[in-house]
């Protein structure tokens, strides 16, 4: 009976000075920073953290956006290695996943799909990133979730909230006679 109380003694001591250990940790130091993760939209059910998710993902963040000074999808999906930007003279530019393109790979727009397919490609050229906030890409398949054309997998642009009333214009001028022009109005309406 003394080894058990003699035990619980020694036992009781040692946690109470875990204890005081991991709260003096943190009455040192003067801030604290915290980074939250990175959450996903696209291909689930709700909103997860970015290394929770069981799909390849990759985001392009409105940050990295605008250091590419990228204006089309085309040019920011070049950024991707195992993506193949595919150039047709009549239908523009598509995108092939994983060996499959045309039907097969899915684009959203805050996850409404894209509709205006020739041949089945869609003009990655035709959209502009203005205003566009993020990019999720998740390669694989996801036709449980966005129907058979979500084989090779799915390109969901995340487009920007609005804040109140604002003006953009931009002007891009390529040497090589390729010209760009951007311009927009949003208004909140109050409810």
């Amino acid at each position: 009976m003394k080894k058990l109380i003699l035990f619980l003694i020694i036992f009781i001591n040692l946690f109470s000075i875990e204890l005081k250990s991991q709260t003096n940790v943190f009455e040192d130091s003067s801030s604290i920073n915290v980074f939250l993760n990175q959450i996903v939209i696209t291909g689930q059910l709700f909103e997860k953290k970015l290394n929770d998710v069981v799909h390849d993902i990759t985001v392009f963040d409105s940050s990295f956006i605008s250091t590419t000074n990228a204006n089309t999808l085309e040019e920011i999906l070049s950024y991707k290695p195992s993506l193949k930007i595919i150039q047709d003279n009549v239908l523009g530019s598509g995108l092939s996943m994983q060996g499959l393109s045309g039907e097969n790979v899915k684009i959203l727009l805050d996850g409404i799909p894209i509709v205006g397919r020739l041949d089945g490609i869609i003009d990655l050229n035709q959209i502009n990133l203005n205003n566009i906030d993020r990019i999720e890409i998740i390669e694989g398949p996801l036709s449980v979730e966005y129907g058979t054309d979500a084989l090779a997998g799915t390109v969901n642009l995340i487009s920007k909230s609005i804040t109140g009333n604002s003006i953009l214009i931009k002007t891009d001028y390529e040497s090589i006679g390729k010209y760009n022009f951007f311009s927009s109005y949003t208004n909140k309406f109050n409810k």
